[in-house]
Formats: structure tokens, sequence, C-alpha cells
């Protein structure tokens, strides 16, 4: 099945209004910034309404897998959860890596997908799928901070690690 297709039946909507949606998708998010903590601004980019709901929809029916030790944005998981994973541990490394959403790449997104073992895809699915979860941040497609697939898709990347 093609990635509109399930997509549409997913939404309940005719291909053709997920094709449209999808046709300029990386250019449909809203800019925002919000402060850090210490300094400076983190760039936000929201995508439409009609983007997020085609968004979910491929997550929640492509099921992808996910490292059995990837606790962050998992459902039902809190931070109570990761504290215990670390209860034992004399060291704790906390980090924030700047841009980190937006250093992955559909190049990194395929990587990961090809590890995982699942099945290869026409050309065509792949262009649809680099439109829907990436946004175009100076000419370059990236994960977006702000979207809801993009803990999913990060989630994702350390299946193969």
């Amino acid at each position: 099945m093609s990635i509109i297709s399930q997509i549409a039946t997913a939404l309940g909507k005719p291909k053709y209004v997920i094709e449209d949606i999808l046709f300029i998708a990386p250019y449909r998010y809203k800019i925002y910034y919000i402060p850090k903590r210490n300094h400076g601004f983190r760039k936000i980019a929201q995508p439409s309404k009609e983007l997020k709901e085609c968004q979910r929809a491929f997550i929640t029916t492509t099921e992808l897998p996910v490292h059995k030790c990837a606790m962050a944005y998992r459902k039902g998981l809190s931070i109570k959860d990761n504290a215990i994973a670390h209860k034992n541990q004399a060291f704790l490394l906390k980090l924030d890596l700047e841009n980190f959403f937006n250093s992955i790449t559909p190049d990194i997104f395929w990587r990961a997908w090809k590890l995982s073992g699942r099945e290869l895809l026409s050309e065509q699915n792949k262009i649809w799928i680099e439109k829907l979860l990436f946004w175009s941040l100076e000419d370059r497609l990236v994960l977006s901070v702000g979207a809801p697939s993009s803990p999913n898709i990060f989630q994702f990347l350390h299946v193969g690690f």
C-alpha cells in the first residue's frame, strides 16, 4: 500500500487531499522562538494542523520499532521510570545537544530504516515520507522541533545502534 493510501485510509480522507497537503509539506510550518533556560532561543517549527494529522496517522499506522533502552517520549513511561533504570549507577551524564532534531536528515532516517530490516519502499513512497516528516531549514530537509512525529523518529533511530 502506498504511504498516501495508508494515511488517507487512517484519516478517512481522499488520497488527493493527502497529496495536496504533502505536496508542499516541508514549507507548511509556522516558525517561532522560545527562550532557552540560560541563554539564546530555541527555534520551533510547528507543522500546520493538517500536516500534524498526517504525521500522527503515519506514526500510528507504521509502528516504527523502538529500542528497549529508549525511554524518552514513550507513552506510559515517566522520568521516574528513567531514574529507576539508572538508580544503581555511580554516575549520571546529562546532555542537551544543540539543534539535535535539526541535525537529523532523511539520509540518517533511511539508514535506520535499512538497519531495522523494514521492507524497501518505492522511490515515490520515500519522497512522500520525506515530505511528511521533514521540514525545509535553509534548503535542507531536517526533523522539526515541534512536529508530533519527531520524537517517534528520534526513538526509531536508536533501533540500529
